[in-house]
């Protein structure tokens, strides 16, 4: 299951939209900033709910994480932001593209004609 992706300065967070969720998500993302020196730019994070979460819960995690920005795009670092449950499907392009780029560029480049294939 994906929890969290990484990316240069950027994190993709993943979890239930719950109080006790978002309190633990706080005192880590603290814990993180406390051991490394560095700070999260609260005004240029976003979170984003799913469709069903209800507006009382959505108000709470916001006020415990202390984001108000609830945008985000339909993709985030090329990625699908909405996958639902459907991850298997949501992500097989990605596959299809690691694959098609060392068919066609790596394999190419690092491998000798006759063990390509």
């Amino acid at each position: 299951m994906v929890n969290h992706l990484l990316f240069a300065d950027d994190n993709l967070l993943f979890f239930r939209a719950s109080g006790e969720s978002a309190h633990e998500v706080n005192n880590v993302l603290r814990s993180y900033c406390h051991a490394s020196g560095q700070q999260i730019n609260l005004d240029k994070s976003s979170i984003h709910f799913a469709k069903g979460c209800r507006q009382d819960v959505r108000e709470q995690v916001k006020g415990l994480l202390n984001i108000q920005n609830e945008a985000l795009n339909e993709k985030y670092l090329g990625m699908p932001t909405d996958v639902g449950n459907l991850t298997n499907g949501a992500f097989k392009y990605l596959e299809d593209r690691v694959w098609r780029e060392f068919r066609d560029g790596w394999s190419k480049a690092c491998l000798p004609e006759e063990r390509r294939s």
